[in-house]
Parts: structure tokens; sequence; C-alpha cells
């Protein structure tokens, strides 16, 4: 239920973490992915993702911006997001490594490992 009691808090939390107009582009997409344990009131990730897209919306909406689109894909979010909430002490970081390097054709070439 993205409505239960730790997940107001949450909505709170993200509401008041960023500057949501200046971080999120006009048109551009966000998206975010949490990792939820050992709570007192909030025990799913989906409710925390739920009201972290809410608590950012709603500030831009506050600031005459429209609600940003969905990504295709998460991982092609222009502002990927990550919630971590543990002990009831909640973390918000911006994903700044992108996609990871091997998808990236970091290495051309395979070559035999040393050992």
């Amino acid at each position: 239920d993205p409505y239960e009691p730790g997940g107001d808090a949450v909505y709170m939390f993200a509401r008041g973490a960023a500057e949501w107009p200046t971080l999120v582009p006009t048109g551009g997409t966000f998206s975010v992915k949490a990792h939820v344990w050992d709570n007192t009131d909030l025990s799913n990730s989906l409710t925390a993702c739920t009201r972290v897209k809410d608590a950012i919306c709603d500030r831009l909406r506050d600031a005459d911006r429209p609600k940003p689109p969905r990504p295709e894909f998460a991982h092609e979010a222009d502002v990927p997001l990550l919630l971590s909430v543990y002990r009831d002490h909640a973390v918000l970081y911006r994903d700044m490594s992108g996609v990871s390097l091997h998808k990236r054709g970091y290495r051309d070439a395979m070559h035999k490992a040393s050992l």
C-alpha cells in the first residue's frame, strides 16, 4: 500500500531533499530504485519508490512544471535516483555512474586473465 504510515515520512523527506525543479530538466525523466530494510513503519521498497516519485512530481507541479514522462528503461533516465532506508534513516542518492562499463564497450576485446 503506497499510503502506509512510513510512506508519509518518505514523501516529506524526498519532497525537501533537493531543489527538484532545478535538478530535473524540463521534459527530462527520472527514476527511483529503493532498498528498504529493518524499519519501524516501512517494509516495502515499492511503497518507498512510489512515495518518492509522488513527492518529486508534486514539487515539480508546485513550480508550474508538467509531470515528467516515464523513462522507457530506468537506467536511461536523465536523473536516476537510489533511495536507501535502513533503521528509519533515509538517504537519497543520485546515480552519476550511468550504465555499467562492460555495457558501454569499455573493453573492445576480451583477453585471457593473468591468473
